[in-house]
């Protein structure tokens, strides 16, 4: 009885198994059965477990073709080695129904040589389905995620990528996403090796924050990247990876940068053109509105004028015309400099020559104001020079210093050897000097700068705009030291002897 009680237990707890609880018998002569099997035997092979009790031929005969083999072959290696038996397989039945089990046995050996095997086999149809249906999912999520066009990264704090598509593998210039995933983030991604933690100090609890910064690719190469950016946190909040879908937009960096050159360029042109009408409404119209009320005075009373008043008209005509011929020629040059039209020649030139030819003309004019102008430059010391701007550079600023020098005062025009290279000259004088607002917009076009000299004579600023271009068009440099009460110094520098480079203007 007890023995009968506990065999319907064991029948009650097998039936509800998710599977067939079974014995398998093989005999030495090749032949077996299923000495006991639970009733879920019916479901997955269609076959009564009496049915199969002494010959298990009708199992076997539900076994898929392609399969029998495998089947028949996995439980001869575990009866042979007394291993666990387990295998995967499929069952075909009449009506063409297909059905995936899966089954696990324990052998041993029996006292007549017979293999008994203990375990279950079980439906795993519906999951291979789902299994099948997710891999597809997956395989076409991997599909779209390496064949889509941003980049996708995930890292981890510590500095490594976990997971990159192939876009993010080729915006980077690597090979594989195997060597990407090797690389060490902060120093062979960013530029800088500290970019990456000041980056995550500033942006502590960003999530889908859209950001623009740059990253190194293999080659060396610096990209900009706009990254959709978050970060991933466990329950804790703790940052467990960072992760982002990125576009490469070196391309366009590189065209805003171009617009913003171009804008700036166009903002120099207008302020180029702004100074050059300010200098045609005002600076040249000052004077010729002199020379026209001094022609007009002479027209009209030249009869009852004495010869020193006629004189005096006549110096002040002069000096009209000397003024708006410079200035003309000023801005003759000036916009041939816009235009690339002017020749650049360089020769040797003996300095102390072409600087006593060029200050020649501004002699009166100094002598008119009493003041001396000196020269300190070596005989023998020459400059690789072109001659034309070279005059240009010492006639403007020997003019600026006799009309921003009071009565009585010096200048003084000298020259050294700087080096092995380079020729240094300065004009200095003892005149009224510049305030630090002055010094430091000299050579701006965009910035009004011109004032009067000692004596009113008029000053447009441009003349060392044109200095400046021309030293350093030879290469060399132009600066200024000034007080105001103290006297300016202009400086400049120019190749010598065993510095030229002849390019074109």
């Amino acid at each position: 009885m007890e023995n009968e009680a506990a065999s319907d237990r064991l029948l009650k707890i097998a039936g509800r198994l998710p599977g067939v609880v079974y014995q398998y018998r093989l005999r030495p002569d090749g032949s077996s059965c299923f000495p006991f099997a639970s009733e879920a035997l019916t479901e997955i092979y269609r076959v009564r477990p009496e049915d199969v009790r002494d010959d298990a031929s009708r199992i076997f005969a539900c076994i898929h073709p392609d399969d029998y083999d495998g089947v028949v072959a996995s439980i001869l290696t575990s009866a042979h080695e007394l291993t666990q038996w387990q295998h995967e397989y499929r069952v075909k039945f009449e009506d063409g129904a297909i059905r995936s089990l899966y089954g696990n046995a324990a052998p041993e050996r029996e006292s007549d040589g017979s293999i008994l095997w203990h375990g279950y086999i079980t439906d795993i149809t519906e999951r291979k389905e789902v299994a099948k249906t997710l891999n597809e999912s997956e395989e076409k999520f991997r599909r779209l995620f390496d064949t889509m066009p941003n980049g996708f990264y995930r890292s981890t704090p510590e500095g490594y990528y976990v997971d990159v598509n192939l876009a993010f593998v080729k915006m980077l210039g690597y090979d594989s996403k195997e060597e990407l995933l090797k690389v060490f983030i902060p120093t062979d991604i960013y530029v800088r090796p500290v970019e990456r933690e000041e980056f995550a100090r500033e942006n502590e609890n960003f999530i889908n924050n859209l950001e623009v910064y740059r990253l190194k690719t293999k080659d060396g190469r610096i990209i900009w990247l706009e990254d959709h950016a978050r970060y991933i946190k466990d329950e804790n909040g703790k940052v467990i990876y960072n992760e982002g879908i990125c576009r490469d937009i070196t391309d366009r960096k590189r065209v805003e940068a171009e617009i913003k050159l171009q804008n700036e360029k166009l903002l120099k042109i207008n302020a180029e053109k702004d100074k050059f009408f300010s200098i045609i409404a005002h600076d040249l119209r000052g004077p010729f509105n002199s020379f026209l009320g001094l022609t007009k005075i002479m027209a009209e009373e030249l009869p009852t004028l004495t010869m020193a008043e006629i004189q005096m008209f006549a110096i002040s005509l002069e000096n009209s015309a000397i003024s708006l011929y410079r200035l003309l020629e000023n801005l003759l040059q000036w916009a041939k400099i816009q235009q690339g039209l002017i020749p650049f020649n360089q020769e040797f030139e003996n300095l102390l020559q072409v600087a006593e030819e060029s200050i020649e003309m501004m002699l009166e004019t100094a002598k008119c104001k009493k003041i001396d102008i000196l020269k300190n430059i070596p005989d023998h010391l020459e400059v690789f020079a072109d001659n034309n701007m070279l005059q240009t550079v010492i006639r403007n600023l020997v003019s600026n210093a006799v009309k921003f020098t009071a009565q009585g005062g010096k200048i003084n025009l000298s020259a050294k050897s700087a080096g092995d290279e380079f020729v240094e000259i300065v004009v200095r004088d003892s005149g009224i000097g510049m305030n630090r607002d002055l010094r430091e917009n000299l050579f701006r076009l965009d910035v009004q700068t011109n004032r009067k000299g000692t004596d009113g004579e008029p000053s447009t600023g441009l003349g060392l705009i044109l200095c400046k271009e021309f030293i350093e068009k030879h290469g060399g440099k132009l600066w200024v030291e000034s007080e105001v009460g103290s006297g300016s110094a202009f400086y400049f520098t120019l190749p010598s002897k065993k510095h030229s480079s002849k390019t074109a203007l």
